[in-house]
């Protein structure tokens, strides 16, 4: 959290954040190596490489660390560190494969595409917990994973979250979707227009708020 009268914390990515959004405007950036290169003088450009390498390494240690996080959050017993190699190592074959195999940028809208399929169902079903729940939660008992504890569940799975999720995912927002490489039959119907997010956010919430009844995982006050 920044605090009142430290600008620098916040400046250069108000200003990174203002130049990208000049140059998604005004160039074309199908591709954006090539576009950037247009608007930048010759004696900048090795400085320009440099420090798109040097982010991308930042970047991508974040984003293995956490994601080393949630692989041990979802019982894998690995310490932090293979974790992080693993990830580094599956991450780096997933790059090369989407550089050399696919077109780079096509692989990036498809995965985009994919994430914001899987991410309105997930959404709901926690907002859908904590509605159930009246946002009482234990926070101790959160961070705890053992056998028979609140949120243990059935052998550690919440089995109504896992089917509100699969389910909706595979069925409602895989027929309402339009993307590049699928369009669903009922987008199809309907002019080629994605409802995947909505519908899959309220399928979600029905197929938990349904499941938890049914299991009774969630007790009633």
């Amino acid at each position: 959290m920044c605090r009142p009268g430290r600008p620098a914390l916040y400046l250069p990515s108000t200003v990174f954040t203002m130049v990208g959004a000049l140059a998604a405007t005004s160039l074309d950036m199908s591709d954006p190596e090539a576009a950037l290169e247009s608007i930048l003088p010759g004696w900048f450009i090795p400085v320009f490489v440099i420090a798109v390498v040097v982010n991308t390494m930042t970047n991508n240690g974040m984003t293995a660390y956490s994601a080393s996080l949630s692989i041990q959050s979802v019982g894998v017993r690995l310490a932090r560190i293979p974790a992080v190699l693993i990830i580094g190592v599956l991450g780096t074959i997933m790059t090369l494969y989407a550089i050399l195999v696919f077109d780079f940028l096509t692989s990036v809208n498809t995965m985009l595409q994919l994430v914001v399929v899987v991410t309105g169902p997930a959404m709901a079903v926690a907002v859908t917990d904590l509605v159930l729940r009246r946002n009482r939660y234990n926070g101790p008992d959160l961070l705890e994973q053992w056998r028979g504890g609140p949120f243990w569940y059935h052998r550690g799975v919440h089995w109504a979250g896992f089917l509100a999720i699969v389910v909706v995912v595979g069925l409602t927002s895989a027929l309402w979707v339009n993307t590049s490489f699928w369009v669903g039959p009922i987008a199809k119907a309907l002019d080629d227009i994605d409802m995947a997010i909505p519908s899959g956010m309220i399928a979600a919430a029905a197929v938990y708020w349904a499941m938890t009844r049914a299991l009774r995982s969630i007790p009633r006050d």
